[in-house]
């Protein structure tokens, strides 16, 4: 089988697929358990900067905030849209959501593009199965993300922190 080039890339791609409906519903179970659990609180940028992928840059910031339930700083790094970047300077206030019980989870409250970079890039992997396999391997796949989303949705809120 891997003696084939056209095997061996739709393995890779496979793979990839399969990864990226990984990180989706991870996405998906943090986002419903920060809407869930969540606790509002607020962190200072600490830097910011871009990351460079060929001609592309993608911004970023990385946050610190004070956990008053384990009396601990957290430190997290996030990708942010141009226009929050462009806004948000070093040393500013933002708004962030954590877990209560587990505040290595935390997302910016004021920029939505961390949900919607996954959500969108889960969907578009739909696409992918559906091309190499029919229209069968649309349920596989749903029922796959649903899988890793309801193991996921238990590992956040049931784990000891």
């Amino acid at each position: 089988m891997l003696n084939n080039p056209a095997n061996f890339i739709a393995l890779i791609l496979a793979f990839g697929v399969l990864c990226n409906f990984w990180l989706a519903a991870r996405e998906i179970a943090i986002q419903i358990s920060l809407r869930r659990n969540g606790i509002v609180g607020e962190a200072s940028i600490i830097r910011k900067g871009r990351s460079r992928l060929g001609r592309n840059s993608s911004p970023w910031i990385t946050y610190k905030f004070f956990d008053p339930n384990s009396e601990r700083h957290f430190q997290h790094t996030a990708y942010v849209g141009y226009r929050n970047y462009s806004q948000w300077q070093v040393d500013d206030t933002v708004n962030i959501i954590m877990l209560g019980h587990n505040p290595h989870l935390s997302r910016l409250a004021d920029d939505s593009l961390h949900g919607l970079m996954f959500f969108s890039a889960g969907a578009i992997c739909l696409i992918f199965p559906i091309y190499f396999f029919g229209w069968g391997s649309l349920l596989v796949s749903l029922l796959f993300i649903l899988g890793v989303f309801v193991i996921n949705w238990l590992w956040i809120n049931f784990r000891p922190v």
